[in-house]
């Protein structure tokens, strides 16, 4: 009875970590950021259009490795970046502290628009970045 009492937090305590079960991609500074204008809140978008508003939630969404190329996860200055890319257009989910704080769609190669963040977003670009499959799409 005894093991049983000691196996069940343990196995409790796994169950429950938030913590990646990969490498997060080491930190790049950014070489430039591009400011946009985002068209809504985090706020107003997550409460129309589906929306994975931790890191957590984003690293763990299986519905992300639909279609397309598999998404990864680089570290670029404050930002934790999701991306997803398809054939020419794709968007990125910019986490900061473990929240999103922006998300942008972009089609390729140049033109990207911010979807919803603060009135004024500072997208930083780090061309060196390296960058990790999401741990769902593994």
């Amino acid at each position: 009875m005894r093991a049983y009492s000691v196996l069940i937090p343990m196995t409790m305590a796994a169950c429950t970590s938030s913590s990646p079960s990969y490498t997060v991609p080491p930190t790049t500074i950014p070489d430039r950021v591009n400011t946009m204008s985002c068209g809504a809140t985090i706020a107003e978008f997550c409460a129309s259009e589906d929306c994975r508003p931790t890191l957590d939630i984003a690293e763990h969404d299986r519905s992300l490795c639909e279609a397309g190329f598999q998404p990864v996860l680089q570290v670029c200055g404050d930002y934790a970046i999701v991306t997803r890319h398809e054939i020419d257009t794709g968007f990125k989910l910019y986490y900061r502290d473990g929240n999103l704080a922006a998300i942008v769609d972009y089609l390729v190669p140049l033109d990207s628009d911010c979807v919803a963040g603060p009135p004024s977003f500072e997208a930083p670009q780090c061309a060196q970045a390296t960058s990790e499959p999401l741990a769902a799409c593994r």
